[in-house]
Parts: structure tokens; C-alpha cells; sequence
């Protein structure tokens, strides 16, 4: 069986521990770069091999001024790098303090690991921007049962790829 590819995500300004968004990132099955700050995340990804495509900053993070983020992901040759905030929810000002300083989308505490999960999956593939997948897809389609937690509806299976 093929070993799956740890795919980066860079968490910028979380604190270190354990049981934190690292752990929960490495459980999931991604490599978590962890650094405090945008100007440390930069240095870092000046050094990665591979794309780094999603980064995760804390909602209430002292350093989402204005611009921040976007600084890091407009840089030449990272315009692929898309920033999620993760953490309690801020009042309406806070919100509009994560969409100035460049966070393209929001997950609030408590955050199942499924949405964790399919957050980042996301920013890593926004297909939008002309990025392709690391794995190759094919289309298919397939009725499915979704249940998520008590919740269940019909769905539809649009593509499959030799990981998942």
C-alpha cells in the first residue's frame, strides 16, 4: 500500500501544547509548521520544499493587523498560501479584523475534527485558483447517505482519488 503524502499546513501564533492544533493536525494526517508569527511564517516558508497551501491563525491572534496576512500570501511564488482562522468566536468587529488582515475563512471553537478536516482540505485545493491536486481524481456519480453527528441527507459523490 502506497504511504499517503503529509500535506504542510502552517499554524501560525498558536501556543504549543499538547492536545493542540498540531496534535489535532497530525491526527487528521497533515504535517503541522508551527511558528508565532507572520514575519517567522515567512522565513519558513522560504525554507519548505513543497507548497505550503493553508495556514491556520488564532481568531483573536494580537498580530492580525490589517494586511498581515495578506502580506504573507501575496509574497512572489506563494499566492497559493490560503489563511483560515480557528478558535472562539469574536464580536463583529473582531470579525471584520480577520477579513482585513487577510483570513479567507473562519472555524469557531468547538470545532469538530470533520470540519477541521474538510477546512483545510479546501484551502489546500481551491481548484478556483488553478491549482491541481497532489493525487489524481476521477469523476464519478455515486447517491450517498451524508450523516453528520444526528443529521443525515442525500448526497452526491462527485469525484474519487487513490486516497480517499
Amino acid at each position: 500500500m502506497r504511504q499517503r503524502t503529509r500535506e504542510a499546513v502552517l499554524v501560525i501564533g498558536f501556543p504549543s501544547v499538547s492536545g493542540g492544533i498540531a496534535t489535532r493536525l497530525i491526527a487528521l494526517g497533515y504535517r503541522p509548521i508551527s511558528v508565532n508569527d507572520p514575519p517567522a511564517a515567512a522565513a519558513r516558508l522560504g525554507r519548505e520544499l513543497t507548497p505550503v497551501r493553508a495556514a491556520i491563525v488564532p481568531t483573536l491572534a494580537p498580530f492580525l493587523t490589517p494586511g498581515a496576512l495578506w502580506r504573507l500570501t501575496r509574497a512572489p511564488g506563494r499566492d497559493s498560501l490560503r489563511c483560515l482562522a480557528l478558535g472562539p468566536r469574536p464580536d463583529d468587529a473582531g470579525l471584520e479584523n480577520l477579513r482585513r488582515a487577510g483570513v479567507q475563512a473562519t472555524l469557531f471553537e468547538p470545532c469538530a475534527d470533520r470540519a477541521l478536516r474538510f477546512a483545510v482540505n479546501r484551502a489546500q485545493h481551491d481548484e478556483s485558483r488553478g491549482q491541481s491536486r497532489l493525487h489524481p481524481r476521477a469523476a464519478t456519480d455515486l447517491v450517498a447517505r451524508i450523516r453528520l453527528g444526528t443529521r443525515e441527507k442525500a448526497g452526491l459523490v462527485y469525484s474519487l482519488s487513490s486516497v480517499g
